[in-house]
């Protein structure tokens, strides 16, 4: 009968249903900030990340992971890969971790490289951080494309990308300004929507009209 909407306009889905715009709110659940997430890096900081239901719930990631953190090792970067199940060393240049708080990593992040979860991608818009995407099911592409319209992000089709692909991205992101002009329009957007609070009497509102039915 209705539903919120946490992400601006520009993203919404044209259906039947009562759209109620709320601001997107970070929660990354009960999370330790590690020591080394307290300093600002010596060097410009990539976040990677693929979700968690690619492995909880799939079979595993869409991309190779190895070749990715590999090709990225190469710039004069700090990469930080949040990935389930990494065995052996990791590639000079990246931190390799199983879990850490988006809300901690992004806002040292120059870019960030992840599979286009509603999540992510919110987490990272509200803190102006350019993206780029690989995103593969239900409505990331979609939710992808809309960040690349943005300007504040590129878009990558899952299907053979490589770790070159990647590469050329992250450094099309730090070096062309206009992705971080485009990441400061969707941020301010989504902090021109409402709060939660703003919308409460707009939810009782709609609660009484659909009561009973």
């Amino acid at each position: 009968q209705f539903t919120l909407d946490q992400l601006p306009e520009p993203f919404r889905l044209e259906t039947s249903v009562d759209y109620v715009p709320v601001r997107y709110g970070i929660y990354n659940g009960p999370s330790v900030v590690e020591r080394w997430l307290w300093d600002r890096p010596a060097r410009p900081r990539i976040g990677f990340t693929l979700g968690l239901s690619a492995v909880e719930r799939l079979a595993g990631y869409a991309v190779s992971v190895p070749e990715i953190l590999e090709a990225l090792s190469a710039l004069d970067v700090e990469v930080v890969a949040a990935v389930r199940g990494w065995e052996g060393p990791a590639p000079r240049n990246v931190r390799v971790v199983d879990f850490v708080p988006l809300a901690a990593l992004v806002p040292t992040c120059r870019a960030m490289v992840h599979h286009g979860g509603f999540g992510t991608i919110g987490t990272t818009a509200l803190h102006a951080t350019p993206q780029l995407l690989l995103a593969e099911e239900l409505d990331a592409p979609i939710l992808a494309s809309r960040v690349a319209a943005y300007g504040a992000g590129i878009s990558l089709p899952v299907d053979g990308v490589s770790g070159k692909a990647v590469v050329a991205g992250v450094e099309q992101l730090l070096e062309d300004p206009s992705f971080t002009a485009g990441a400061r329009r969707l941020q301010a957007d989504l902090h021109a929507m409402p709060s939660p609070a703003d919308v409460v009497d707009r939810l009782v509102e709609l609660t009484a009209q659909h009561r009973g039915r």
